[in-house]
């Protein structure tokens, strides 16, 4: 129990500022990009496909992923642990993280609020689409949507306490490398959906082909990452720098399904595990919202909140929520017994009036 309390009061922090400064100040900056460094990026059209937002949304949370998550029973529940603080199934986290001091980029919302927001703003962008535009014309998988949430919340102000700035959290320095900053013409691109995206993707795609240096630099012999493997390993060093996480693939000899094993950074160790968590929250959060359309409650209270749930404060919740409880209690009263719908409602009134009493305390 006190491992595990530990652990969750190292999620809150780590959650919070992003990691620590010894490893934000290394995070991406020994990297040498195969792009020329002072390059002006410029944005390039991508050729369009057909295939609509609700088939975006089907190939990237319900088909066979390009990337799976690491092996081994230790690598499911964390990645289930991490569902459920991403997905308010954890009130204690929660409280831990509305209420903790230097909770000012969140503000009074959850942390699967901020998640789900940055989910709607992808989507209605458009952005997703070019995402997956970028990815198929450089081969790398569309899973990288989940890394992208996992460091913005597809945010384009998101700037963190390091310096990281931008939807894919670059750092200064590697931010100039790949051609997003140029100091002499004053421009800084790392708000650009799209000139960071092409950024990111050539940042993973150095990263990946790092894994293959790693090979022959460690002697590995025997069996030798999967393609799959190699992008688990790209996703670590985006979050880290390659010399630290050269150092864990040499003791793991690039098995990632017991990096964790070795890594004391436990925001870099859990990385991984907090973007295949973000996913399994998406393919809920999808579902449930395909089960109930919202046409049916078009013009209700309950139609009204959840257009614009996520965009409240816990509090704002609250108040809505316990109105719309009394109504759907005062219309089941006949009904034998509640229906799947009355006790969601039920569950998260009673869950986000514990978080706004805990917050006004």
């Amino acid at each position: 129990m006190m491992l595990s309390r530990i652990f969750l009061v190292s999620f809150i922090i780590l959650t919070l500022i992003a990691s620590s400064e010894a490893s934000a100040k290394s995070r991406h900056q020994t990297h040498k990009p195969t792009v020329k460094a002072k390059h002006t990026p410029v944005k390039t059209n991508t050729v369009p496909n057909t295939l609509s937002d609700e088939d975006l949304t089907d190939k990237l949370l319900f088909r066979a992923p390009s990337v799976y998550p690491p092996a081994g029973k230790s690598n499911v529940k964390r990645i289930l642990r991490w569902k459920a603080v991403l997905s308010e199934k954890d009130i204690q986290y929660d409280i831990d993280i509305l209420t903790y001091k230097g909770n000012n980029a969140m503000g009074l919302k959850t942390s699967y609020q901020n998640l789900i927001a940055g989910w709607e703003r992808l989507v209605k962008s458009g952005h997703l689409k070019m995402i997956y535009n970028k990815c198929r014309a450089k081969s790398v998988p569309f899973e990288i949507v989940f890394l992208a949430l996992a460091e913005s919340s597809w945010n384009a102000s998101a700037l963190s306490s390091t310096g990281a700035s931008g939807y894919w959290q670059f750092m200064p320095d590697t931010a100039k490398s790949y051609g997003l900053i140029d100091k002499l013409r004053g421009h800084d691109h790392r708000n650009d959906p799209e000139i960071s995206t092409e950024a990111a993707i050539a940042l993973l795609k150095d990263n990946f082909n790092m894994t293959y240096s790693w090979d022959r630099s460690f002697a590995l012999k025997g069996k030798k990452p999967t393609n799959s493997e190699r992008w688990l390993w790209s996703f670590w060093i985006y979050n880290s720098s390659p010399k630290s996480v050269s150092h864990y693939y040499r003791q793991s000899r690039g098995d990632p399904s017991v990096f964790y094993k070795y890594v004391e950074n436990v925001e870099n160790a859990n990385y991984v595990h907090k973007i295949f968590g973000i996913r399994e929250v998406l393919r809920d959060y999808v579902k449930q919202a395909r089960k109930y359309p919202h046409k049916k409650y078009e013009n209700t209270p309950y139609g009204n909140y959840i257009q614009k749930w996520y965009a409240l404060t816990v509090c704002e919740r609250s108040d809505l929520l316990s109105e719309i409880n009394k109504q759907f209690q005062k219309s089941k009263k006949t009904a034998k017994k509640p229906d799947a719908l009355s006790i969601r409602i039920k569950r998260e009134t009673d869950y986000v009036s514990a978080l706004c009493k805990a917050v006004e305390r």
